[in-house]
């Protein structure tokens, strides 16, 4: 309480000027009573010191009570400080001064009631003996201004979640407000990130609170490639915020070569982090994407698909999918579940042709290749079916088949180039296959520009060799792929051959090269307006 007692002169004509400064402080905010007597009478007066004079709206209802919050947490709050005014409170003649009563109810309407022992008994009594129920209330003194406040403890003990109603009674006058407790802890605690996919160089936020009393949490992250790094964050009031930024740019790893069968991994892909505290334990999943506005990341248990969904005959089958992993622990040796995929053909009664068994990464992703030779996989559609513990999943596509089996069909050539005219600089890319089965040690392909010089070589062209004669050896199905790259410049600009021998037959396929057309040039309109004034 800040009490002034000074003595005032006054003017000739009985004025008087009496000013004092009110401490620069948060506790000095509220109403001031400024009261002048002389042995002819007194007079007085009350002003408020607030935050922001400008902006104050004085209270025109007879009595308000309010809370510094709407709805308070068991673990982020501590106490619950009630204030209120009173518009014209009661002075009496006496010292006497009226208080104001601060009752709680439930949301049903039952006074809110503690268990409380009165004087004299003793608190440790055995059974409990003599402790009595009384309602949960308070009594606030009002200062000389009217206003008035009180502070309750947030605790289990006396509340529980739910709302509860606070009624202010002075004299005749009454006025009620509510609130609302919750408790984050009530389910069990929760860890969670702000989105499940992110970009590269982009910050992810992992925030939580733990509904154990650890002080700290261990917080791992595993990448898509397996490699884990471990972190420590404080828990603070069983809550904790922690942040970690993705890969600034994206990495290639090759893991295992073995011939074509090469498994390469990039950063790009889905990472886990773990939470885990001495009694408490959770996995979080996110993805990183290189287009994370249209990317998600999967919740269904299990899904299986094909790069492609039509295929040659000779081509490699890649099927990859992605399963949330069963949890297991982290005692001991702990082996994983396997995907098992298996390739079924599409005809009743669904033959199987391949199978195998993969380990799913820390994201859940896994994936495997298979040979479609041209011997087994005649055109016509084929399932993927891939099974985890009791889920299972399918998926389809189809396979095109242009070999002739049959000893009445001669062998020929099936070559093409991927189109007919190209421009200085661009690639030709020359693909070719028997029509049947048969060994062949390599074809060589060569390309020749025909010259300007008008000479007749029959049904060949005449000119000189782009490039050197080149041996391709085929894949296992007999097929090949042969890119050329055309110069960039003006002299490419031609017919060409390619000739393709293999020993049993020669191919002659031919293409133009032709000039690039410039870019078409925006015409600028531009729109001239005179005015007369």
């Amino acid at each position: 309480v800040l009490k002034i007692l000074d003595v005032v002169r006054m003017d000739g004509d009985g004025k008087f000027q009496y000013s004092f400064t009110i401490p620069d402080t948060d506790t000095r905010l509220g109403d001031y009573k400024i009261k002048v007597a002389k042995d002819v009478g007194s007079a007085s007066k009350t002003i408020k010191a607030v935050e922001d004079p400008d902006n104050f709206v004085p209270i025109t209802d007879p009595l308000v009570v309010t809370t510094n919050k709407l709805v308070y947490d068991f673990t982020m709050d501590n106490e619950l400080v009630i204030r209120g005014q009173i518009l014209n409170p009661v002075e009496r003649t006496s010292f006497e001064t009226p208080t104001v009563l601060i009752s709680f109810e439930t949301e049903d309407g039952e006074p809110l009631s503690i268990i409380g022992v009165p004087g004299g008994i003793n608190q440790g009594a055995a059974g409990g003996e003599g402790t009595v129920t009384a309602d949960y209330e308070f009594t606030a003194i009002p200062e000389s201004g009217g206003t008035f406040s009180v502070t309750a403890d947030i605790s289990r003990g006396i509340f529980s979640e739910g709302t509860y109603r606070i009624t202010a009674q002075y004299l005749d006058l009454s006025a009620t407000t509510s609130f609302d407790i919750v408790d984050d802890l009530a389910g069990g605690g929760e860890v969670s990130l702000d989105k499940d996919v992110y970009g590269l160089d982009e910050q992810v936020i992992v925030s939580g609170i733990i509904p154990t009393s650890d002080s700290s949490v261990t917080i791992s992250v595993t990448r898509p490639d397996g490699t884990k790094t471990t972190y420590g964050e404080a828990v603070d009031n069983q809550r904790f915020y922690w942040t970690w930024t993705t890969p600034v740019s994206e990495r290639y790893q090759t893991l295992k070569s073995d011939g074509e069968r090469d498994i390469t991994d990039s950063n790009f892909g889905i990472y886990k982090i773990k939470v885990a505290g001495d009694t408490y334990s959770t996995d979080l999943l996110f993805k990183v994407s290189e287009d994370p506005a249209n990317d998600s990341l999967s919740t269904t248990p299990l899904f299986v698909t094909t790069d492609k969904s039509l295929y040659q005959a000779g081509d490699k089958l890649k099927v990859f999918g992605n399963v949330i992993p069963r949890e297991q622990g982290d005692e001991g040796l702990v082996v994983p579940d396997r995907v098992t995929i298996k390739v079924l053909d599409g005809t009743f009664p669904y033959p199987q042709i391949h199978e195998a068994s993969v380990y799913p990464n820390q994201g859940g992703e896994f994936s495997s290749l298979f040979e479609l030779p041209a011997t087994v996989f005649s055109e016509g559609l084929y399932t993927v079916k891939a099974i985890y513990s009791t889920t299972q999943t399918t998926s389809t596509f189809s396979v095109a088949n242009d070999f002739v089996f049959g000893l009445d069909e001669p062998v020929s050539l099936l070559a093409s180039t991927d189109k007919s005219e190209y421009y200085p600089g661009d690639t030709v890319v020359v693909t070719g296959k028997p029509n049947k089965l048969i060994y062949l040690e390599a074809y060589d392909v060569s390309i020749i520009k025909k010259s300007e010089t008008e000479i007749t070589c029959g049904s060949f062209i005449c000119g000189t060799h782009a490039g050197p004669i080149t041996s391709i050896r085929p894949s296992p199905s007999g097929s090949f792929i042969y890119e050329f790259n055309i110069a960039d410049s003006v002299s490419s600009i031609g017919t060409y051959e390619v000739t393709i021998d293999a020993d049993f037959e020669t191919k002659n396929i031919q293409f133009t090269v032709v000039e690039e057309p410039p870019a078409p040039k925006l015409e600028t309109v531009i729109e001239k307006e005179n005015r007369i004034p």
